[in-house]
């Protein structure tokens, strides 16, 4: 949305986007594991948590918070990326074959499931892992 925004070369616009985003940000926070991880949901009606952790989530939430990092300049967000990539690398990198798991349970153990299929592909880890090198770059 903020890069949206900026294409739009609309002052006011962007601004309110960025603080929309820092909420959302914030809002997502709820999600966030001691462990470093993201819960995939929970039902707000029933407290009921799904404890498996999906690949997509941690590479967006590496992301998402990087760049709350970068609107805000709060170091918390920044710990949650480090926290969240820890996370990612010990437990969703398969070392030995190659790619990342598509999912772990809450002890950070593979999960069954392939690792590409239908709907279980590189694109969110491959988007992650070039956000971050372009921005380190800056």
């Amino acid at each position: 949305m903020v890069e949206a925004a900026k294409l739009l070369k609309d002052p006011q616009l962007t601004d309110k986007v960025q603080k929309l985003s820092l909420k959302v940000a914030d809002a997502a926070a709820e999600g966030l594991q001691p462990d470093g991880s993201l819960l995939t949901e929970k039902n707000k009606a029933t407290g009921h948590a799904v404890t498996i952790r999906s690949w997509w989530e941690q590479a967006e939430t590496i992301v998402g918070y990087l760049n709350a990092f970068e609107l805000s300049g709060n170091e918390a967000y920044l710990d949650i990326v480090i926290n969240g990539w820890n996370y990612t690398k010990n437990h969703f990198v398969d070392y030995t074959n190659g790619g990342w798991y598509s999912l772990v349970n809450e002890k950070g153990e593979p999960a069954g499931r392939d690792k590409a299929n239908f709907w279980t592909c590189p694109y969110h880890n491959g988007r992650m892992c070039m956000e971050v090198i372009e921005r380190i770059k800056e």
